[in-house]
């Protein structure tokens, strides 16, 4: 049995063709019930999960440095948190402990978006405090800098 339908995204005003084949997905109904594109559906996300690590992982960093750079003590300034475990190494481990690979995950976006949403969160509970420093932006790109050179 095929179901089409077409909805307006209510973000960008896009006509959204959804075409169910043989059985629905949960990628289709969340843009449904939404209402929202692909693109929008992704935006949403990512802004979603940056809200949960700005509130859970960045901001505790940087009160725990008393909102001043870790390297060169400058206040007053723009901040940024430097992921002192790289967040490649995170991302590995969470990946590692759900059994999945990199594709897989990627390939999670477009089919199953609930289970990669419990991906994102425990990626984002991944995160330790002591996996993070504040750094300046002239700081953090010197240190980027020195790690590239290393690689």
């Amino acid at each position: 049995m095929i179901i089409e339908q077409k909805i307006l995204c209510r973000k960008c005003r896009s006509v959204i063709d959804i075409i169910y084949k043989e059985k629905r997905t949960n990628v289709k109904d969340y843009m449904v019930s939404n209402k929202l594109c692909f693109e929008c559906m992704e935006k949403s996300s990512k802004k979603r999960s940056e809200t949960i690590i700005y509130s859970t992982w960045i901001y505790p960093i940087l009160e725990r440095d008393n909102f001043t750079c870790t390297i060169c003590n400058k206040k007053n300034t723009e901040l940024h948190v430097h992921h002192t475990k790289p967040f490649i190494k995170i991302l590995e481990e969470v990946l590692e402990k759900y059994n999945i690979t990199r594709k897989e995950c990627d390939d999670l976006l477009k089919s199953d978006f609930e289970s990669f949403i419990i991906i994102v969160k425990a990626v984002v509970n991944a995160h330790e405090l002591c996996h993070g420093i504040s750094v300046c932006p002239e700081c953090h790109g010197k240190i980027d800098k020195k790690y590239r050179r290393k690689k």
